[in-house]
């Protein structure tokens, strides 16, 4: 805690989290609309460019984004060794993983870390 939270009660946090939380959503969808009226000034292709606005030097970096097809390369690579240039990731799907019986889950338990994750924090007003 710092000292302007440790007198707050928990509903003045709750509150004042609230309303943070509505000036951010607030200013990440002002910047994002001043974002588009910037970029819409930039070639839409692959490059760094730079301009200048009265004292303001604007830089706009387009790069190439690679999204592949799992489905596709999964297909591909059933009749064929998978090449050293793709590797494989392994997303185990927890509910099927918890369904299973205790003998088949040790089998992988060693592949398995669990920790406690980030807190979630909502505020309601009622």
């Amino acid at each position: 805690m710092t000292a302007d939270t440790e007198a707050l009660s928990v509903r003045d946090a709750a509150e004042e989290l609230h309303t943070t939380r509505l000036q951010i959503t607030a200013l990440k969808g002002r910047a994002e609309a001043l974002e588009a009226v910037i970029v819409a000034d930039f070639p839409e292709v692959l490059g760094t460019y730079t301009q200048l606005y009265g004292n303001a030097s604007i830089r706009v970096t387009r790069r190439e984004k690679w999204t592949w097809d799992q489905d596709v390369l999964e297909a591909k690579l059933v009749t064929v060794p998978t090449p050293d240039w793709i590797t494989v990731g392994y997303r185990p799907k927890q509910k099927a993983f918890a369904a299973l019986s205790p003998e088949e889950q040790a089998e992988y338990s060693a592949a398995l870390e669990r920790s406690v994750s980030d807190p979630i924090v909502k505020v309601s007003f009622i």
